[in-house]
């Protein structure tokens, strides 16, 4: 299950109070469901290194970053502080809540699965993305 270790704090407004509106962080575990119809001759669905090799980039963005969304109102003022010590920022369209990741992590790895050629033989049936073993966000696309 691959991991990434990031920090964020999201606004939300009617969340002000919520804890998560201040810099936090977390590991992450990400686990994806994949169906198809047939397996190919070494009986894969898709050869599990092929799958580590298609997301691996997409987590790798997250890892070890700090996450915030461009829409957030103190989003400058992160980016300069990130920016000027030298630190990772990985800047999203959306509040980068367990949920938010989930879905964006399987948008992006579904639009590999396409740019590969392998939309007909497989789908993402749900992914899931995992903080700290107590929190699970699951998300089918559906």
């Amino acid at each position: 299950m691959p991991t990434s270790r990031g920090g964020s704090e999201f606004y939300t407004p009617d969340l002000i109070a919520n804890k998560c509106a201040n810099i936090h962080g977390h590991t992450i575990f990400v686990s994806v469901t994949l169906v198809g119809d047939s397996l190919d001759e070494q009986y894969f669905l898709l050869d599990t290194d092929l799958l580590e090799q298609a997301f691996r980039p997409i987590l790798d963005e997250f890892d070890f970053a700090f996450v915030v969304d461009r829409h957030d109102p103190l989003y400058e003022d992160i980016a300069a502080v990130v920016h000027k010590g030298g630190l990772k920022l990985c800047t999203v369209d959306f509040s980068p809540t367990f949920e938010g990741l989930v879905r964006h992590f399987y948008d992006r790895l579904q639009a590999v699965i396409a740019d590969k050629g392998l939309a007909d033989q497989l789908r993402i049936k749900e992914m899931k993305v995992l903080g700290e073993l107590t929190v699970e966000a699951t998300y089918s696309g559906e």
